[in-house]
């Protein structure tokens, strides 16, 4: 496989809650409030993060393969890429950004970065109901225009 990841990549993110000065910003208070957020759902989570490792991660992108047929080609030729070709796609950051779910929960992304200096991709996560991971979702910009992939199978 082609697909490599850096040191480090599947660390914990939980971030220090900062600590507030007098008269805080709004900015600030959001800031805060999300980081409590998002270390919360990452703790009632953290069986499913324990779980989430590279071979996880490389078994999801062959299941995600044939479910991703985008018009341009691009997100399909991605994963593609990560499973077997002279490309080189690095995972440089595991699951970050907790996004809440209209049906519940939260969803996580980790970044794929091809060496050819194209754009950097969002892999949407989540646990399939047996268990194993499954990629939800792919985006990436195109010229400042958001693309937005899902399995079409």
């Amino acid at each position: 496989m082609t697909m490599t990841f850096s040191p480090g990549w599947a660390a914990p993110k939980i971030a220090p809650v900062p600590v507030l000065p007098p008269n805080p910003s709004n900015k600030k208070i959001k800031n805060r409030d999300y980081i409590i957020k998002n270390n919360q759902k990452r703790q009632d989570g953290a069986l499913f993060l324990t779980f989430f490792d590279e071979t996880a991660v490389r078994n999801a992108v062959q299941r995600a393969v044939p479910k991703y047929n985008s018009a341009d080609g691009t997100i399909k030729g991605l994963l593609n890429d990560m499973i077997g070709s002279a490309e080189t796609i690095t995972i440089d950051q595991g699951t970050h950004q907790v996004e809440d779910q209209d049906s519940g929960g939260f969803k996580l992304h980790f970044d794929a970065r091809p060496a050819s200096g194209s754009p950097c991709f969002h892999l949407y996560v989540q646990q399939s109901k047996a268990g194993y991971l499954i990629i939800s979702e792919v985006s990436y910009m195109n010229g400042g225009t958001r693309v937005d992939a899902t399995p079409s199978a």
